[in-house]
């Protein structure tokens, strides 16, 4: 499926307690060691932010903002087979299980809570790929795959211009490896939601 393009207001956190406290609220797992500070053309000094959704099977009346959890659980407890649901539910696999289709869904409600899919500063978001995949060297995170939006900032630096969304594999993207064999209207165990929240430095 191709996206359309689609124009938004650049959002922002206030600073990185109210970035981590954001991500926190809808589920996910805050990163430090994959936090970049970049500079943008549009907007000046930037600090990126990330975090993965974890594991909600079960457990999202937990969540101070369970907004994705209830867009997730039905089509987990539909598409994830018994054992599948098991390892979610025991805690042997820390990240939700994704598909392209998903994302998608997830996207205006991470939008509405100043959070979104990594975006593209550079390149195929290679910069961020590679922090990915040393973060992951030291400490495995335990998915394969995430997903990624193309942006492109407006000068004025209060608009952004949202494009394709793609995958990208943890390990291998920066060498040019795509991932293989993603059904898009199917969740893959590999494949994992990264959530990035932005704060002005």
């Amino acid at each position: 499926m191709a996206d359309s393009p689609v124009l938004r207001r650049v959002e922002m956190q206030d600073d990185d307690a109210a970035a981590i406290a954001a991500l926190t609220r809808v589920g996910c797992r805050y990163m430090p060691g994959l936090t970049m500070d970049i500079e943008s053309p549009s907007v000046g000094s930037l600090r990126r932010l990330f975090g993965v959704f974890g594991q909600t099977l079960g457990i999202p009346s937990a969540l101070e903002d369970p907004c994705l959890a209830n867009v997730v659980v039905p089509i987990l407890e539909r598409q994830v087979d018994a054992a599948g649901r098991a390892a979610l539910v025991e805690g042997s696999q820390t990240h939700t299980p994704m598909s392209a289709q998903l994302v998608r869904l997830l996207a205006p409600l991470l939008w509405e809570r100043k959070l979104h899919l990594p975006w593209t500063f550079k390149p195929m978001n290679l910069d961020f790929a590679e922090r990915l995949q040393a973060e992951s060297a030291r400490r495995p995170v335990g998915f394969q795959v995430f997903y990624n939006r193309v942006c492109d900032i407006q000068p004025s630096g209060r608009f952004v211009q949202l494009g394709s969304l793609f995958p990208l594999p943890v390990t291998g993207s920066t060498q040019g490896t795509l991932p293989q064999g993603l059904e898009p209207g199917r969740v893959q165990l590999e494949a994992a939601l990264v959530v990035e929240a932005n704060v002005r430095v």
